[in-house]
């Protein structure tokens, strides 16, 4: 099991997190708002409805919800899908700074390549010159810069976001990771408190906090945090483990057993859990239990790795035939 809490996975949320701050959708009305699964479709649905009776004649309201509808589509992944309908949209006489940022948003992928950049910054800008005061404008302008390693103009540009009379909250979380990216950790820590301060039930948030807390040396800190994640904003296997890790690397080892047993029952087959709790067990000198696990995932995933961890539980069993067996089984992989 490993931590995925690195420069490089926090890095990542940036380009792929959810958290758009997206102001909030006048169509459909708040007590109709989509919820949901079955939300999302009918938003969807509404969305292409609207375009395919709109000759591009959008209410402001109108521009407001394609605009919400494709931003969220942009930063799940469907941004050729919402760039067909921002095209559009850009083009009614109501389309305002929101639209164009979200434009600009459609161009801003995962993938490697930065080409698509520039029509990015083209649309973006376009959004600042309508309304100089548009935050979430100069918080995308950010993120561009960090994609192409321009770290001081990043933060330069997050700062923005952050001054202005309606400040765009995601922002702190972007600048604890591009600080965290920098080595500028405690900056960073400070940062990601003031992200979960403003927004204390954000996944985001609150998982990159976490994430800065192991890198400060504080995974125990942080195992409370993913906890507090998992119990009160959205329950997944990956914050327990990233929970289970914590806990063992902080010596909690009783904690980390219990959750295990959680994580256990919900994913029974998973090679990695009886893995991490054969090491707990090697680690506390239960070893009949630590063989036991580790017989397990053996079972379920045959590897090198299984097998070499195996080995080390046979050597402080005193069977160092039996360790030897499996160093050789682990070798044969190898090859």
């Amino acid at each position: 099991m490993r931590l995925s809490t690195g420069a490089a996975a926090l890095t990542m949320f940036i380009f792929l997190s959810g958290m758009t701050g997206a102001s909030s959708t006048p169509t459909p009305s708040p007590a109709t708002k989509p919820k949901g699964r079955s939300g999302a479709f009918e938003r969807d649905r509404q969305a292409r409805s609207l375009i395919l009776q709109n000759n591009n004649n959008f209410s402001r309201e109108q521009v407001e919800f394609l605009s919400n509808t494709c931003q969220a589509w942009s930063d799940a992944g469907r941004q050729s899908e919402a760039r067909v309908i921002m095209q559009r949209v850009i083009k009614s006489k109501n389309a305002d700074a929101h639209a164009f940022c979200t434009m600009g948003i459609t161009y801003m992928s995962e993938a490697d390549d930065n080409s698509e950049l520039v029509f990015a910054r083209k649309y973006i800008n376009e959004a600042i010159k309508l309304d100089p005061n548009f935050s979430q404008a100069y918080f995308r302008l950010a993120v561009i810069e960090h994609r192409l390693n321009h770290f001081p103009e990043a933060l330069r540009l997050l700062d923005k976001a952050l001054s202005m009379k309606d400040p765009y909250p995601p922002a702190w979380s972007t600048k604890a990771v591009i600080l965290s990216s920098m080595g500028r950790f405690a900056d960073a820590y400070k940062a990601a408190c003031q992200a979960a301060n403003l927004m204390p039930d954000n996944y985001d948030a609150l998982t990159i906090k976490a994430g800065i807390l192991i890198q400060i040396g504080k995974p125990y800190e942080a195992a409370q945090l993913y906890k507090h994640v998992y119990q009160k904003v959205h329950k997944s296997d990956y914050l327990l483990h990233q929970m289970i890790t914590c806990l063992d690397e902080s010596g909690h080892y009783e904690e980390a057993l219990a959750e295990l047993k959680t994580l256990l029952t919900l994913t029974p087959d998973d090679p990695d859990s009886y893995r991490t709790r054969a090491g707990i067990y090697r680690k506390t000198k239960n070893y009949e239990a630590a063989l036991k696990d580790m017989n397990r995932a053996v079972e379920l995933e045959p590897s090198s790795t299984a097998f070499k961890e195996r080995a080390k539980i046979f050597e402080l069993m005193g069977k160092p035939d039996r360790a030897k067996a499996d160093m050789q089984a682990a070798a044969k992989l190898l090859q």
